[in-house]
């Protein structure tokens, strides 16, 4: 029993965001990706929220450690959100792309993302940003709230 219950715990920590059923998740990691994904979902769904994040490695877990730990998090809490949530995740680039000042996603008007990870509500425009997000009281009050709003 305790090796199988290992094995489950295990196998619960290999989970990412697009493992999860109960909310809609779309990965992107280009402006336009995100744009096409933003027209097609937004005249659908009240709740959309894009988490950039430095691109996924070879592992299928991102390059920082942040974002791993927000993903983490975001795994464990995404049975209780509603199921018209839409999440698009956002790969911004390997590490050496993200430090380049002439990132994409860094630059753009529509983005100006300064860093990793950054969680934004689409429809207000509010957004935590990297130390917000570790802390994960935060990041579930920015969750909820912005729900009901």
């Amino acid at each position: 029993l305790r090796h199988d219950t290992f094995r489950i715990v295990l196998d619960r920590r290999k989970q990412t965001l697009a493992d999860i059923s109960g909310i809609i998740f779309k990965q992107v990691n280009t402006i336009d990706g995100l744009d096409y994904w933003i027209a097609k979902l937004q005249p659908q769904y009240q709740f959309i929220f894009v988490l950039y994040c430095g691109s996924r490695e070879r592992d299928g877990l991102s390059w920082c450690p942040q974002c791993r730990a927000l993903e983490e998090h975001l795994v464990e809490v995404a049975p209780t959100l509603p199921d018209d949530l839409v999440l698009i995740y956002v790969q911004v680039g390997t590490y050496e792309e993200w430090i380049d000042d002439k990132n994409a996603f860094r630059t753009s008007q529509s983005t100006h993302v300064q860093n990793v990870p950054t969680l934004v509500n689409f429809r207000t425009g509010q957004r935590l940003t990297e130390y917000e997000c570790s802390n994960f009281a935060n990041v579930d009050k920015f969750l909820y709230r912005l729900q009901v709003e």
